[in-house]
């Protein structure tokens, strides 16, 4: 019973995750060994069959800028302990480029060594093209916007 009802749990996590592009992942330090979840695998555009990417290899995945700003935050997840959120670009399998909102802590054994790091990733491409095209939008409406008409015409408007 105990297996069918863990089964399920499962199950309705993975559904949890595919609903809402959020996977999970964590990382031993010590044997750098990574673990992925079904649904982060996805959003790379992976096989969930194939290992997960070691750490070191987290540069084939991440854009020059974003994988910078990974490692800092890792190094002061090991040294100190310290969680940290980020918004990340990647790459995916077959070329193109999206974003993640990055969540991740250590984990720490009984004498407060950093043993492991683990957290989530949601893809939040679409939200960040959404709000490219709003800022579009805006530049194009204050690009056809005349300053010097718009201050006449306030100015007509208040003196009535």
């Amino acid at each position: 019973m105990h297996q069918t009802l863990l089964g399920a749990s499962n199950a309705a996590l993975g559904e949890a995750q595919r609903l809402g592009r959020i996977g999970s992942w964590t990382w031993n330090v010590a044997e750098d060994l990574t673990t992925w979840s079904d649904e982060l695998h996805r959003i790379f555009g992976h096989e969930p069959s194939l290992a997960a990417p070691s750490f070191a290899e987290h540069s084939q995945i991440y854009t020059a800028e974003s994988l910078l700003r990974l490692q800092v935050a890792v190094g002061n997840a090991l040294a100190g302990g310290r969680p940290y959120e980020l918004e990340l670009e990647f790459l995916r399998a077959e070329g193109s480029t999206g974003w993640l909102a990055a969540k991740g802590e250590a984990v720490l054994d009984d004498g407060g060594k950093v043993t492991s790091l683990r957290g989530t990733v949601q893809d939040i491409s679409h939200q960040r093209a959404l709000v490219q095209q709003l800022e579009q939008q805006h530049e194009l409406l204050m690009s056809r916007c005349n300053p010097s008409a718009m201050r006449l015409s306030r100015q007509t408007v208040l003196a009535r």
